[in-house]
């Protein structure tokens, strides 16, 4: 039989009332110290409780002298000690046993009971195995009717239709998801998230990206004012995109402030339209007066 490498040992050890009785004993000590060794023996023999030398030479009380560095007396009177506790035991071949042992030390049981779990589990196993496949006889085959998509839809519609469950032989209703009434609006729908994406992607980005005349365009469309969108745009890129001597980061808000100041409007909408009375071919100049390419001199009185 295997050796152990451990032994288990209770924390309330040295409460046990043996123990106690043999400590306040003369040769108590030795007594303690004795069992002790008896027990990491009877471990190393892994033989029930038995302890000895090997499993067919028993511990004298020469050898247990020696192994504890006492006289042959002290460690009879020990063994006696603990014999008259009930604490060991000697058998007929001369081997001493530990009382109890297999209470205290449940090491094999342990292993025991997990070698019985394991043939169990696989016991098991094996017989459900060995069980017929019932599912080969169930009809799962059941035909479902999908509606066709809405007037108004360009591409056919996805549909996922769930599977049957297990033993169907009948039609069985199918619940498809509605299909989008137009794919205009599915469109509608990803250009907001695509809108929202690059907003957010500008957010997190932390720099200032100057828009396009397209963007401004749109936004000022959005807006309703009379903002010129190139006029913006080629403002801003000649300056370097700054508000002042501030770099801008937020051209949304510079186009709001252009809006509030009428002669940077567009000279065809809104603010910034030229006053009544202007001639034909007459714009609004840098500083919103308007003037004449060619201005004649019938009109130079007026401007």
């Amino acid at each position: 039989m295997a050796k152990l490498q451990w032994i288990k040992l209770s924390t309330e050890l040295f409460g046990n009332p043996e123990i106690r009785i043999l400590l306040a004993l003369p040769g108590g000590q030795t007594a303690v110290l004795l069992y002790l060794f008896l027990l990491t023996a009877a471990g190393r023999l892994n033989d029930g409780g038995r302890a000895g030398i090997s499993e067919s030479l028993p511990y004298s009380d020469r050898f247990l002298s020696i192994q504890l560095g006492v006289s042959p007396e002290e460690a009879r009177a020990a063994l006696e000690l603990l014999q008259e506790l009930e604490l060991i035991d000697q058998d007929g071949d001369g081997f001493w046993e530990i009382r109890g042992w297999e209470t205290q030390q449940t090491v094999e049981k342990d292993l025991q009971d997990r070698e019985k779990n394991r043939l169990r589990k696989a016991r098991y196993r094996s017989e459900r195995a060995k069980e017929p496949d019932n599912d080969e006889n169930d009809e799962t085959d059941c035909p479902a009717s999908v509606p066709s998509c809405p007037t108004g839809t360009n591409r056919d519609c996805p549909v996922s239709v769930p599977s049957c469950p297990t033993g169907t032989k009948e039609d069985s209703p199918v619940i498809v998801p509605p299909c989008p009434e137009t794919d205009i609006e599915e469109e509608k729908d990803k250009e907001t998230e695509q809108e929202k994406k690059e907003s957010k992607k500008k957010k997190t980005d932390g720099r200032f990206h100057p828009p396009t005349a397209d963007e401004v365009a749109d936004y000022c469309h959005a807006r309703g004012n009379g903002v010129d969108p190139q006029r913006f745009v080629d403002h801003y890129t000649a300056n370097g995109w700054r508000v002042g001597r501030t770099p801008m980061t937020d051209w949304q808000a510079a186009v709001r402030t252009w809006e509030r100041s009428g002669p940077r409007a567009s000279p065809l909408s809104g603010e910034g339209r030229l006053p009544k009375g202007c001639p034909p071919g007459a714009v609004l100049g840098p500083t919103g007066i308007p003037i004449l390419p060619n201005p004649s001199d019938e009109l130079r009185g007026i401007l």
